[in-house]
């Protein structure tokens, strides 16, 4: 697990070397060959790349009214093992034509490691998303539940230190997913790490929204951004949806 918390820690200086070295303009997320057959394609306008929390204009809506909160942390400990949660929120206003959508967002990241000495630990975070627009649409994501990861992919280990134990879970790595709702509709949010080239990176470039696996609209986050909805959506639908994806194009993991 040690050399997992090293490859981890390798893959995110990669990709933010990447990012930066190549210029956030260059870097785009893979989209699939012939999306514009079965999408609406909302381009991003107007978004400063170095003030991504400016608003912007996305096809036909308006982002605006970006508010970032303050963000706190809590650590509690036991022997060698600790345990942090960070939370944070923010919220954007959608508009169109006159009609508004707020949108409101919390993160949440928990970590849990273990101190080996001399410098070194061992441990994970698992990172979180719930997002609102209205009192009918909802997003929540997550990495991995450790509950759902195959036995194969994580391992426990006890610790004991001033007569007190604690036994923690490490997976084997981490994937973002949940599920989006809108009125009794459900949806499946998937994360997407191809980048242009084949190249796949340690942190999500967008995400994936689906019904039954069948595709229904997609948001890439990297600056400036884009998103694409499926045609033939509702407005109801397509409002609600374009803006809790728009929540996920300020979500920040760490």
């Amino acid at each position: 697990m040690l050399n997992h918390r090293i490859t981890t820690v390798f893959l995110r200086l990669f990709t933010l070397l990447f990012i930066t070295g190549c210029g956030v303009s260059t870097v785009r997320m893979a989209v699939p060959h012939g999306i514009e057959n079965k999408a609406d394609h909302l381009a991003v306008q107007d978004r400063s790349q170095f003030l991504p929390d400016s608003g912007f204009r996305l096809g036909e809506y308006r982002v605006s009214d970006v508010d970032r909160g303050w963000t706190t942390t809590t650590a509690e400990s036991v022997g060698p093992v600790s345990n942090e949660t960070t939370t944070g929120s923010y919220s954007y206003t959608l508009s169109k034509a006159g009609e508004l959508l707020n949108g409101r967002c919390t993160t949440g990241e928990t970590g849990q490691h273990v101190d080996l000495g001399s410098g070194w630990s061992v441990g994970e975070e698992q990172h979180g998303l719930t997002c609102s627009c209205g009192d009918q649409a909802k997003l929540v994501i997550s990495t991995d539940d450790l509950e759902s990861i195959d036995d194969k992919e994580k391992v426990q280990i006890t610790y004991e230190a001033d007569g007190q134990s604690a036994s923690p879970w490490f997976s084997a790595g981490e994937v973002y997913r949940g599920r989006l709702f809108i009125g009794n509709d459900s949806f499946e949010v998937t994360a997407l790490y191809e980048a242009e080239g084949g190249i796949n990176l340690s942190e999500p470039l967008g995400y994936r929204v689906s019904r039954s696996r069948a595709f229904v609209g997609m948001v890439e986050v990297l600056s400036p951004g884009n998103m694409w909805l499926a045609k033939g959506l509702s407005t109801h639908v397509r409002d609600h949806m374009s803006c809790l994806m728009t929540g996920l194009m300020f979500y920040r993991p760490d």
